[in-house]
């Protein structure tokens, strides 16, 4: 079971490939070619199909032409050139034949070379059939042959190979149904297997009948490594339907091969997974912290384990999916024994990476692929055309769309990773928001797409259990002296109104009440850092606990007198949440989700408006002067019949991986009163 498996029954899957040797097209003698420019099956085929370049020193282009400094591994890499040489033997009609007498064929820097291994021309495409084969990996005869196959199966040419026949073994289960008007009805045409040129040609043959966007894009994955964006699937079947035959397996292998170099994937194999579901929990699975998003993500998942799911995050530069290391799963899944397994990490390093962040690549087909986190920003493009093309569904946690409607409150770079958030989108199929006020965000922006002819994904109303997970801390014990301590948790962001309440502390200090002001959260933010070194030079009674740990920020919520939450814009508001279920009263905002917080409670919130500062000021006071407030404002709070986060996950996952479901779900109305 991989790393990144929760439970289930095995998925069916077309192939599980290794990624090779790690070196493998990087031999060189002497300093050779620098390590940033992979030599690869694709390299040598694609370094510049439409026009010559001449980059590099003039060893490097010695070296192209197939002069002097060769070593024996980038021979053999070269030799992968009977791609293109071999096409008229191994498939023949007019693509074939067109490719062949391309007059581009000699701007190729591979094809120098790989003349200087042939007889003579007249013989090329029988020898170069016999070098690519070699190249791939023949049958072996002994021992010997065998371990030469398996050390020509870990080179680029050998590892593309493995990735063009598992997108085969998994096209030839599809209906090979023909584009309309091509005038054939034969459905039981197989996908040719075998060499890379068969493979290929075979794949691109069965396109060019099929004219399929998911398919398209499933042979660029399997000709890369990575998955494609949109552009380059489209960009595919327009060369297929308009393009000179010549031409269309050379534009292929220039657009393959920069594919695959800008997502450092030559030497990555693939592992096609089917009919099941994939998790992205990237930004939980490599980062320890744990605010409003991860705190959904990590109390959510543990309670999909009885499903079929796999955890999935990026790889190093965001060009596909890949399985999750030991650390990394736990990260995700045992949030709660963090402490515990990080100490067995440190001790054993081995423990924490026996997956290995950086394995093949994780392909999904016909699977459903779930995003409880707002994706990697590097990634979206690809994830857009996952969505789009691929003929995989995607759904959605959707928690706010703060970064377009407050953009006023936010750096100007801000809203840049998030409106291509709402591109990717889009083109998905369903989206649960955390909150009634949060859907009408999103609804509201799927309400436009029609301009753009687009449906947009449904979008549905999942609200957030007020079942905290609260973890067993023991109880504080202030000492009788001691002042009481108000507390405001959340990152310090602008939208936070983190000012209004030094605002209203300096005035209530000023009138002589005596108490601590507490800051539990993260981040820098210029204004607010200065006025928190400005009053603590004033030594004023202020904590600024950031960074601190769960068990801690547990034990600052039920210390505390009260907290307070004058937010300007949430898609929850999660700290309402956990302050009244530890116990403690809070001040907060009295619109939007923080007001459906409220009511859900029945009791234990103050509401204020969060731009009247005068009101703000008389609550907090009120609080600190009235021995009985606390006692007030938590009476009616709701314990019975409340929503568990079993309960949560278990509505999530019908709405998330159900199409029927969603449909069904009464779609979201936007409020305009």
């Amino acid at each position: 079971m991989p790393p990144g498996r929760l439970s289930g029954p095995p998925a069916r899957t077309g192939a599980t490939l290794s990624a090779g040797t790690a070196g493998a097209g990087r031999a060189r003698r002497g300093r050779g070619p620098p390590a940033a420019r992979p030599t690869s099956a694709l390299a040598g085929q694609c370094a510049g199909p439409l026009g010559r370049r001449r980059g590099g020193n003039r060893r490097q282009r010695r070296r192209q032409r197939g002069g002097g400094g060769r070593t024996a591994g980038s021979r053999e890499q070269l030799r992968t050139d009977g791609l293109l040489a071999g096409h008229q033997t191994v498939a023949g009609g007019p693509l074939a034949d067109a490719t062949m007498n391309s007059p581009d064929r000699d701007v190729y820097p591979g094809y120098a070379a790989c003349d200087h291994d042939r007889p003579h021309d007249g013989d090329r495409s029988g020898n170069d059939k016999q070098n690519l084969d070699s190249a791939a990996g023949p049958p072996a005869a002994d021992d010997a042959a065998a371990r030469t196959t398996a050390s020509a199966e870990d080179t680029p040419a050998g590892i593309l190979r493995r990735r063009l026949q598992a997108v085969a073994d998994v096209l030839a289960r599809e209906p090979d149904a023909y584009a309309p008007g091509d005038g054939v009805t034969d459905e039981s045409a197989p996908v040719p297997g075998g060499t890379v040129s068969e493979l290929l040609l075979g794949l691109l043959h069965r396109l060019n009948r099929t004219r399929r966007l998911d398919e398209s894009w499933l042979l660029l994955v399997g000709l890369t490594g990575a998955f494609p964006t949109a552009d380059d699937v489209h960009g595919l079947l327009r060369e297929l339907r308009s393009a000179d035959p010549g031409h269309v397996i050379e534009t292929l292998l220039h657009r393959g091969y920069h594919i695959a170099k800008s997502a450092d994937t030559f030497t990555r194999g693939v592992h096609i997974v089917e009919d099941t579901t994939l998790v992205d929990v990237d930004f939980c699975a490599r980062h320890d912290l744990n605010t409003g998003i991860q705190r959904v993500v990590r109390a959510t998942l543990p309670h999909w384990a009885e499903h079929d799911v796999h955890l999935v995050a990026w790889t190093s530069l965001a060009g596909g999916y890949r399985f999750l290391s030991v650390t990394e799963s736990r990260r995700v899944l045992s949030w709660a024994t963090k402490d515990e397994w990080d100490d067995i990490s440190r001790a054993d390093p081995a423990i924490a990476d026996t997956a290995g962040p950086d394995g093949t690549v994780v392909v999904p087909w016909r699977c459903t692929v779930v995003l409880p986190e707002v994706p990697n920003s590097a990634a979206l493009t690809r994830l857009s055309a996952l969505a789009e093309v691929s003929g995989n569904r995607v759904a959605a946690i959707g928690y706010d769309c703060i970064p377009v409607v407050s953009a006023d409150m936010l750096s100007l770079q801000a809203p840049e990773p998030f409106i291509a958030f709402l591109a990717m989108l889009k083109h998905a199929d369903v989206v649960a928001a955390i909150s009634r006020t949060a859907a009408e965000e999103f609804a509201g922006f799927v309400d436009m797409l029609p301009t753009q002819g687009l449906t947009g994904p449904a979008v549905v109303a999942c609200p957030l259990p007020l079942d905290i997970p609260v973890p067993e801390v023991p109880d504080p014990v202030p000492a009788p002296e001691e002042d009481p301590v108000v507390l405001v948790v959340g990152s310090h962001d602008p939208r936070k109104n983190h000012l209004a309440v030094l605002h209203a502390a300096q005035l209530l200090w000023r009138e002589g009440h005596r108490f601590t002001l507490e800051f539990v959260g993260s981040g820098q933010v210029a204004e607010f850092d200065m006025a928190l070194t400005r009053l603590k030079a004033r030594r004023m009674p202020i904590i600024d606990s950031r960074g601190a740990g769960d068990a801690y920020l547990w034990q600052a919520y039920r210390r505390a007198r009260f907290t307070v939450f004058p937010s300007l814009h949430e898609g929850y508001g999660l700290p309402v949440a956990e302050s009244v279920v530890s116990g403690t009263p809070v001040i907060a905002t009295n619109y939007g989700s923080i007001a459906e917080i409220a009511a859900q409670l029945g009791g234990g919130v103050v509401p204020v408006d969060p731009r009247d500062d005068a009101a703000l000021v008389a609550a907090m006071r009120w609080m600190l002067i009235d021995s009985q407030a606390v006692h007030q404002v938590m009476h009616g709070v709701r314990e019975e019949s409340r929503r568990t986060w079993a309960d949560y996950a278990h509505d999530l996952w019908q709405i998330l991986t159900d199409p029927d479901h969603a449909a069904a779900a009464q779609p979201v109305e936007v409020s305009h009163g």
